[in-house]
């Protein structure tokens, strides 16, 4: 089908449009911007995420360097967290589904040269 062949020539293909989706989504204001980043459900990397982490491992591990510190593998250990991150956010999602569990809200956050997750229960607003 279509679909295969444009995945076959683009290996992150859906995760591409969603980050080309949240440009046109987001727009920058007042000087400010929204970086769009995807990853696909099967745990693939959207280009631009997969760009902006091996950028910011680059520059952790010369923040580690310039410590004096010894090498990390941040990029490797990003990767993990993340597939970690999705494999959860599924799970929840889908236990949510079944009515075994409230949502999640999944939020990734790079902080301090590392990527950390964030995950809450969405409130729920009821109908008085």
């Amino acid at each position: 089908s279509r679909n295969r062949e444009v995945a076959r020539q683009c290996p992150a293909a859906t995760a591409a449009k969603a980050e080309d989706d949240k440009d046109k989504k987001y727009l920058a204001k007042g000087g400010a911007a929204i970086l769009g980043v995807a990853m696909e459900a099967g745990g693939r990397h959207g280009p631009r995420l997969a760009a902006h982490l091996r950028l910011l491992a680059g520059l952790a591990r010369r923040r580690d360097h310039m410590a004096g510190r010894e090498a990390r593998h941040h990029l490797q250990q990003w990767r993990t967290r993340l597939a970690v991150l999705l494999g959860r956010f599924t799970a929840h999602s889908l236990s949510a589904a079944f009515g075994e569990m409230p949502p999640l809200c999944c939020r990734v956050r790079v902080l301090d040269g590392g990527v950390r997750r964030a995950l809450r229960p969405h409130a729920r607003v009821r109908a008085s």
